[in-house]
């Protein structure tokens, strides 16, 4: 029972050779995904997910042209009051500073914390900040920020990509809080919220894993790639009471051959 989509599709990466085509490789997928979680709203144990991977290419521009497509997605199917949520955890090189700091911290809260977090600060103390128990929310309002923590290389890539999405006119907020609920993610983190219902009613998200390749088996690759929950996206449409937009139609290029021809081919365009 898969858990989520990433994994396979770099599994499948490696195992089909596709590191030997022209990089980046853009792949999608639409598969079943299986959680042990409680049942909720808009939370199931088993959903459908679609998402796409971006493979081989650590440009930031490639970030800014993943993070348009999911946005782009979401303006199609005429959804209302989204927010586009993006933070940077680092690399391997700056991250084990930020994750000192977070224990430092934390270190004056770990009464107030809940099971789970008291756990995760020993194992990785980045996913103490999303948590959703209100006793670890307002622990994580004052936390160290990742962005004061990034090397040179990271810090750049960011402020590259928040370049791009201006210049692409996407609406984005950092938020320092978001890292998302999978270990892999490097970098780039994002996350398309309604604008009432916040983190646990998250439409979609993704970010850069460009360590999960090399984890895998394959040589140090650069990825990112976003996913989208189906019934969640179905259960916003019913709240705003969207219908889904028709298909567009087949595009046609109508050529001629011949000025006599000319007139039929401007009717029929």
């Amino acid at each position: 029972l898969r858990p989520e989509g990433t994994a396979p599709v770099c599994r499948a990466y490696l195992e089909h050779g596709l590191h030997n085509l022209p990089q980046p490789v853009k792949l999608y997928y639409i598969a079943s995904i299986f959680r042990y979680e409680r049942p909720q709203a808009g939370r199931y144990r088993q959903h459908y997910q679609f998402g796409y991977e971006a493979i081989g290419d650590d440009d930031p521009a490639l970030d800014a042209e993943v993070i348009d497509m999911a946005w782009q997605f979401f303006l199609s199917l005429n959804l209302c009051h989204l927010s586009l949520q993006l933070n940077s955890t680092g690399c391997k090189q700056c991250r084990p500073g930020y994750l000192s700091a977070l224990k430092d911290y934390y270190a004056d809260y770990r009464g107030g914390l809940c099971t789970d977090c008291k756990t995760r600060l020993k194992r990785n103390p980045l996913r103490l900040l999303d948590c959703k128990k209100p006793s670890c929310q307002q622990a994580a309002n004052s936390a160290p920020r990742s962005a004061d923590h990034l090397c040179p290389q990271c810090d750049n890539h960011f402020n590259r990509l928040k370049g791009y999405l201006k210049l692409l006119e996407i609406p984005f907020e950092v938020n320092h809080r978001l890292v998302r609920g999978l270990d892999y993610y490097t970098r780039t983190v994002f996350e398309v919220q309604p604008e009432v219902g916040g983190a646990q009613s998250t439409l979609g998200g993704g970010g850069r894993y460009d360590d999960l390749i090399e984890e895998l088996g394959g040589k140090p690759t650069p990825a990112l790639g976003f996913a989208v929950g189906i019934e969640r996206i179905i259960l916003n449409l019913k709240k705003q009471d969207i219908s889904v937009p028709p298909l567009p139609g087949p595009r046609v290029f109508i050529a001629h051959i011949g000025d006599e021809a000319r007139e039929e081919a401007i009717k029929l365009a």
